[in-house]
């Protein structure tokens, strides 16, 4: 069986409107600004067994931060 790369994209939630790949979370600009503790939360959550809710709570308080960190309007990421 060969592989295939995913092309399912989603938007990237850091507000930057840009499209990401599914295997990550967030375009390069927006992944480096957010916090160590979120980013250590979602990749805890990644690819594992855990439970759903865990892996849930843990985008869900990544989305929250960008939100409460929304970068001016017309500035780069």
């Amino acid at each position: 069986m060969a592989f295939v790369r995913s092309t399912a994209m989603h938007t990237c939630p850091g507000g930057c409107r840009g499209r990401v790949s599914n295997r990550l979370y967030a375009c390069r600009d927006d992944w480096a600004r957010l916090p160590q503790e979120f980013k250590d939360m979602v990749r805890r959550t990644a690819g594992r067994e855990i439970p759903f809710r865990e892996r849930v709570n843990a985008l869900q308080a990544a989305a929250g931060w960008y939100r409460d960190n929304r970068l001016p309007e017309g500035g780069a990421s």
